[in-house]
């Protein structure tokens, strides 16, 4: 795109309905964060909502010409299955923007052609089930249900980990009613849990300080796991329980190098930029299995990304012009 405004930068976000939910919501605060990093770098930021017009959005963004874009599109037709729709029509247009593209966004928005990425690059991961005839199913063996269509722990509660055809049929039905989509069941693997964030320097990722989610206090019967309300429901049990801390990398190194190299692994087999979560369940023997790859993960400052960031040293200034750059340099060594 000719002639780009050179401080303009459109944050382009998801349409909202009425009844938005606490996670898309969120998304709106993220948005002010970086609008305000983006202020701070020197940039004039604008708010876009991504509507299923994308004749439109498309115009939108010609007539605009911003010099920067950021995504944060999340949803698409209600569902997170097509956000690569908003990075391919910048990759189209010829638009510099924050974060992955369309062919990263798309491996990653579909837990299973995930899994099955991590499985080829051999990147641990947990073995897992497929309807509809569930092959392999072990009677014995916990097994968590997740959509693979959707991520930020939509449809994932404490009824989530189940054992046995029976709990685990019995369970994709009922989420199958709640939330149409494609729904697989995972090995449950009990454990501690780390998300691991991912700033991509000038050459490559870098790995933020490791961070352990715990949970003090869960009673015996509850799933360690972190669902919706663990997420994003403010005031509940879960989420005033479930906190973050940063582990001693030095007295746990052989724990940490494994998961910092397969999470620099997951970064390359996807194609990652920007900045970028993999998260980690650990299982009794110290082996970590990569259960997740975040390609936008939410950039709220204090939080996350940010967090990782600041114990790194790197204040949310800093790490929104560090992403800005990369961004930038992409463009440019294409251009």
């Amino acid at each position: 795109m000719a002639n780009r405004r050179k401080n303009l930068a459109i944050l382009l976000v998801s349409e909202l309905g009425e009844n938005a939910s606490p996670d898309d919501m969120a998304t709106l605060e993220q948005a002010s964060d970086i609008a305000g990093a983006l202020t701070a770098l020197g940039f004039s930021p604008e708010t876009l909502p991504f509507r299923t017009d994308l004749a439109r959005i498309r115009k939108e963004l010609e007539s605009r010409r911003p010099a920067i874009v950021v995504n944060l599109v999340e949803t698409l037709f209600g569902g997170g299955n097509l956000v690569h729709i908003a990075p391919a029509l910048l990759e189209q247009l010829g638009i510099p923007f924050l974060g992955s593209g369309s062919s990263a966004l798309f491996m990653t928005s579909h837990k299973l052609c995930a899994k099955r990425i991590m499985r080829a690059c051999r990147i641990p991961t947990p073995d897992w089930l497929e309807a509809p005839r569930w092959e392999g199913l072990n009677e014995g063996t916990r097994y968590i249900v997740k959509c693979a269509n959707e991520d930020a722990s939509v449809g994932i509660d404490a009824k989530s980990v189940v054992s046995g055809r029976k709990a685990l049929l019995a369970r994709v039905h009922r989420a199958e009613e709640e939330r149409p989509g494609i729904w697989f069941a995972e090995e449950y693997v009990e454990g501690r849990e780390f998300n691991v964030t991912l700033i991509e320097g000038p050459e490559g990722p870098e790995v933020m300080p490791l961070a352990e989610m715990t949970f003090i206090d869960y009673p015996p019967d509850r799933p360690r796991i972190i669902d919706y309300e663990a997420k994003w429901m403010e005031g509940t049990f879960a989420f005033e329980i479930t906190k973050r801390r940063f582990i001693d990398e030095a007295a746990e190194a052989g724990l940490a190098h494994p998961i910092r190299k397969a999470a620099c692994d997951a970064w390359n087999a996807f194609g990652l930029r920007g900045w970028a979560r993999v998260d980690f369940r650990i299982d009794e023997a110290g082996n970590p299995f990569a259960i997740d790859v975040n390609a936008n993960p939410d950039l709220t400052d204090g939080i996350g990304v940010a967090a990782a960031a600041a114990r790194a040293g790197i204040a949310y200034k800093e790490l929104v012009g560090r992403i800005v750059e990369r961004a930038i340099a992409h463009y440019e060594a294409r251009a």
